[in-house]
């Protein structure tokens, strides 16, 4: 079974069957998907947008945990949107792992949220 999303909306194809109607996304398969990852305000984080769509296998631990619960049970044409809170994503908030830098310490060329580089967070 492959589940292909695009603009959040899900399809459903199996090359098994004429009729996927009552088909339903399950722990093993591997789902197809397009998806657009925002924070609560709105703004993107990722996307697929504009690349390749994502392939994993449900149970996998390939995406979190969240993702993975939300497909799980679609049907064909189905739409689904979520909220996923920090214990099925990435984890809650690191305060410790968080550095403010005066913009007047970085050099001009850079931009908000560009990774520079990561030293001695071991």
């Amino acid at each position: 079974i492959h589940l292909c999303s695009q603009s959040r909306t899900a399809r459903l194809a199996s090359s098994g069957s004429d009729d996927v109607s009552d088909q339903v996304v399950e722990f093993g398969d591997v789902v197809t998907m397009d998806f657009i990852g925002s924070f609560l305000d709105g703004v993107e984080f990722e996307s697929t947008r504009d690349g390749e769509p994502m392939e994993f296998e449900i149970g996998a631990g390939k995406v979190v945990k969240g993702i993975e619960n939300m497909l799980i049970g679609m049907k064909v044409g189905e739409t689904k949107s979520a909220i996923i809170p920090c214990s099925d994503a990435f984890g809650p908030v690191r305060h410790d792992r968080i550095a403010i830098i005066p913009r007047s310490e970085c050099p001009e060329d850079i931009f908000v949220g560009q990774l520079l580089g990561i030293k001695g967070l071991h």
